[in-house]
């Protein structure tokens, strides 16, 4: 059922950990111009997504 019943192996371990570390660390990460060439616009921030799409989350209006 599992795969590492006994705990993952040190090695997979502690790649795992360096790479969630070396994620954390990256406030810029890697870029291309993939959306604005598709899209012909630039890209959107996740809070920008958040405030166009909110009414779809709210329950439904009271009485």
């Amino acid at each position: 059922m599992f795969r590492f019943p006994a705990g993952a192996p040190q090695a997979l371990a502690d790649a795992i950990t360096e790479g969630f570390a070396l994620m954390r660390a990256d406030s810029v990460g890697f870029r291309t111009d993939t959306v604005e060439r598709l899209l012909g616009r630039g890209p959107r921030t996740f809070a920008d997504w958040c405030a166009r799409n909110a009414d779809a989350f709210r329950g439904p209006a009271g009485p």
